[in-house]
């Protein structure tokens, strides 16, 4: 039973990841893009930089829609 539950519990935490590592994997390739056709005459240390910083405002702003659908929509 306890080994039971623990696979349970690690396979619930390593789907999250691979889940998290898919949505970074596809927004940095977006975001990658679309500074590198935005800033074509920057070098490629802020086209990167760019691309992290909307990247990690993407993962924010989808969190709190989350949380606040979350918050709007009780399950009790």
């Amino acid at each position: 039973m306890i080994d039971a539950t623990g696979r349970l519990v690690r396979d619930t935490f390593f789907v999250f990841v691979d889940m998290v590592n898919w949505l970074w994997n596809k927004l940095w390739r977006f975001n990658r893009a679309a500074a590198k056709a935005m800033l074509p005459g920057q070098s490629r240390g802020v086209q990167t930089t760019v691309a992290f910083v909307a990247v990690c405002g993407e993962i924010i702003a989808l969190w709190l829609v989350l949380v606040d659908f979350a918050d709007q929509h009780p399950l009790l």
